[in-house]
């Protein structure tokens, strides 16, 4: 098995962060939305719809509590391996993209194409908070991206392509008819 990199611990611990501070911010203390939202304004109709919400909010933070340690679990993999370079620039470039991919795939699945929650739900500028997170998440993957290849000379974005491409054939198995990312150069 290959071993893991400091860009691949990075982007996971960062979708876990992002996942904490999304729920924690956002869901409990804002009070602006909810894993599901039971209603257009996301505000609970009955006491057993704030139950739902609460538990459906209590298993997100679970599944984020889990890719966090995941994060965690593979930093101290990749700390095993001391022939390779850590670089602080390189772990905090990886996080932030692992930030903004995760807050642009559930910005675009759970605001856009499902529907389940907004980021203001009911708010008259709903559809405006949707868009400015998914600009924030972008700017937040690229301000990585590019802060981790200044850091490393692009060997960081190149290795988590190519980590995530073996990463993801070997858990899903996934059929050689579906294909793999090309390898670099």
């Amino acid at each position: 098995m290959k071993p893991v990199t400091l860009p691949v611990a990075g982007f996971v611990t960062g979708i876990g962060l992002d996942g904490f501070l999304n729920g924690i911010v956002l869901h409990q203390i804002l009070q602006w939305d909810h894993l599901v939202c039971v209603s257009a304004t996301c505000e609970p109709r009955s006491l057993a719809e704030a139950k739902a919400q609460t538990a459906q909010d209590g298993f997100f933070h679970l599944a984020v509590w889990v890719v966090t340690l995941a994060g965690v679990v593979l930093l101290f993999h990749a700390a095993r391996h001391p022939q390779r370079q850590w670089k602080g620039r390189v772990l905090a470039g990886a996080m932030l993209m692992g930030w903004g991919v995760f807050n642009l795939v559930e910005g675009i699945i759970d605001h856009h194409l499902l529907r389940i929650h907004h980021v203001m739900a009911g708010s008259p500028h709903e559809a405006l908070a949707d868009w400015l997170f998914l600009a924030l998440s972008a700017l937040l993957a690229m301000v990585g991206g590019v802060d981790g290849c200044r850091a490393a000379s692009c060997e960081a974005a190149l290795t988590l392509r190519d980590d995530f491409s073996g990463l993801i054939a070997g858990i899903s198995h996934f059929p050689s008819s579906m294909g793999t990312l090309p390898k670099r150069a």
